[in-house]
């Protein structure tokens, strides 16, 4: 109201002096300000030369209203301007709390805050001093200070040995500045101040595991063929001796690590090279071969075919797992489970102590031993992974000591892809499983997030391959409209089977006919898309989110199987390698350009609780 009544006062001073003058322009002065209603210091006028005056009358005669001119202090009328008032504080604030050169009200009670955080209410009036009074700071990693009463000085305290400031009080340190570990991917990283730990996320493509940031790691399958036809030597197939001479070695290696016979043995001679590889870090290592079982041997002779790639197996029932029903999406706790040793050569590593390359070479070293353990049995159903036979007098479980890849039955291929997509959705990828602790998701990667259901963070930072190592077709055969049929599981993996619509189908793949199909052959092997369309329709997490997968395949087979190998990799997306003759090196670049796999840092985007 006051500025109000100022501009009031303005307009009737400026009136009255327009109509009080003669013939030379002049009016009556600041002498005649009870008739004309203007005070002697109540407005500014404008001088003679253009500038303000810092009050009107006498001093403040104006010129003849025809003499304004541009810059004189007079509109165009010859009537004064109106000053610039400056910033207006908000209506209502109460006299004497204006700040005219901010515009700030400077009032202050518990309903009205102080308008800049600089300040604070002393009484009833904000006023800024060099701090606020009661706030506290830390001035040094172990000194805390305290703003005095008036506002005008800090008081300092140094905080005690084993303490450290933190917000301002001296708090107990509990861990070194600068040292963490790794904690759900994350580095948990001592403060400066030694007070506590904050979350630190690694650089781009990195996640921190075993107490370092280190790259994110892929997840490799690889289903060895361990058929009878592996165990082939040279009137089957000309196998190439890696060195001067080949002879064998007593039962059960029956073979050279230096110099393989068999197409089993020269594999196991390139995948010795291949686990020396500095770049198979990247990759989380998983190995799988065909359904077979722990027996005691018929012979422990090299003299046959059979006898030299059988070592301390033998074949269950059937090719296929104990129990498998036929089941597309395996029972919690049923057949699968239970009898996976018989597929299961390298599991996935549950914590980071485990060494699954260095359990993978055990499998290859051309070295098997079994040894007794004290459990009685009385039948091998007693001791599974194991069999049932006597020692010193009683009948007791034996297992391997040294287990080692063998080449025994047919060759199961659509089986074994099924297989290897339990043990991804179960194993490698167990997103989703309930959970109470980190332990009960069984896998490194993952822990017990907050809603009680394993995660991964760096989930979709990993690829998922799966390399399909064999020497043959598909025994016994089954059609491309099963199931099981190995080209219908890589094709789910990859690109789905049947869909709705194209958001059912993966990586391109489009719905047709309720059917996920128009992806490329990657192998230019052509040929229809697999027309099945049973359920699951896509490999799943327990949360139900597709996993994909892109399944290789390296084939020794010669002519026997190209083409139908070769659909494999089409429909998962995948290379084919199809060696013209039995080269190890040739085999081993392509293992090392398998896991050549490059990041794609814009699509890895972790995910942290």
């Amino acid at each position: 109201m006051r500025d109000f009544w100022l501009v009031l006062a303005f307009l009737a001073a400026v009136g009255c002096g327009g109509g009080g003058g003669g013939d030379d322009g002049a009016g009556d002065g600041a002498g005649d300000a009870g008739g004309d209603g203007v005070s002697a210091d109540g407005v500014a006028e404008a001088k003679q030369d253009g500038t303000l005056s810092d009050r009107g009358g006498a001093d403040g005669a104006s010129a003849d209203a025809g003499d304004a001119q541009p810059g004189d202090g007079k509109d165009d009328g010859g009537v004064d301007a109106a000053p610039d008032l400056g910033p207006k504080c908000p209506f209502g604030c109460p006299p004497g709390y204006c700040d005219e050169a901010t515009g700030f009200c400077l009032y202050c009670d518990e309903n009205n805050e102080c308008p800049l955080p600089t300040q604070w209410c002393k009484g009833d009036k904000c006023v800024e001093t060099y701090c606020i009074p009661g706030t506290k700071s830390c001035a040094g990693a172990t000194l805390s200070q305290t703003c005095t009463d008036d506002g005008e000085a800090w008081d300092q305290t140094q905080c005690s040995p084993g303490f450290a400031c933190q917000g301002g009080e001296c708090v107990q340190t509990i861990c070194t500045p600068g040292e963490y570990t790794c904690d759900k991917g994350l580095k948990h990283q001592c403060n400066p101040n030694g007070s506590g730990y904050m979350d630190v996320p690694c650089p781009p493509g990195q996640g921190c595991f075993i107490d370092v940031c280190g790259p994110i790691q892929h997840n490799l399958l690889v289903i060895f063929d361990t058929s009878s036809s592996m165990s082939s030597i040279g009137f089957m197939d000309t196998v190439p001796c890696v060195c001067a001479s080949c002879a064998s070695k007593p039962f059960p290696a029956c073979e050279d690590k230096d110099c393989p016979q068999s197409k089993l043995g020269l594999s196991k001679y390139v995948f010795n090279k291949f686990f020396e590889y500095e770049k198979l870090g990247i990759v989380n290592l998983v190995i799988t071969h065909f359904a077979m079982q722990i027996k005691y041997p018929p012979s422990t002779k090299c003299n046959d075919m059979f006898s030299f790639g059988r070592g301390w197996y033998g074949l269950g029932s059937s090719d296929w797992m104990t129990g498998d029903n036929g089941e597309h999406v395996t029972t919690e706790g049923g057949w699968f489970d239970k009898n996976l040793h018989e597929i299961m050569a390298v599991p996935f590593p549950k914590t980071y102590d485990e060494d699954p390359v260095g359990v993978a070479k055990l499998w290859v070293n051309f070295n098997e031993e079994v040894g007794p353990t004290v459990a009685p049995c009385t039948s091998h159903a007693q001791c599974p992974g194991g069999f049932c036979a006597p020692d010193q007098g009683a009948k007791v479980c034996w297992y391997h000591t040294d287990p080692e890849l063998r080449a025994i039955g047919n060759t199961p291929l659509g089986r074994s892809m099924f297989y290897a997509g339990e043990v991804y959705r179960k194993q490698i990828i167990p997103a989703g499983r309930t959970c109470q602790t980190d332990e009960d998701c069984k896998n490194r990667n993952y822990h017990c997030g907050g809603d009680g259901t394993c995660k991964d963070p760096f989930a979709a930072c990993r690829s998922n391959l799966i390399v399909l190592f064999t020497d043959g077709a598909e025994e016994p055969p089954t059609m491309v409209t099963d199931f099981f049929n190995p080209r219908t599981q890589a094709k789910r993996f990859r690109y789905g089977l049947g869909c709705e619509s194209d958001d059912d189908c993966f990586d391109g793949a489009t719905c047709l006919g309720n059917l996920c199909q128009g992806y490329p052959h990657p192998n230019s092997g052509g040929g229809a898309y697999p027309p099945n369309t049973e359920t699951p329709w896509r490999l799943e997490t327990y949360s139900g989110d597709p996993i994909m997968i892109t399944t290789h395949v390296i084939d020794m087979s010669g002519g026997e199987g190209s083409a139908a190998n070769m659909g494999i990799a089409d429909d998962g997306g995948g290379s084919y390698f199809k060696p013209d003759e039995l080269d190890p090196d040739k085999l081993l670049q392509q293992l090392f350009s398998i896991i050549d796999i490059k990041q794609n840092l814009l699509d890895c985007v972790p995910q942290y609780e």
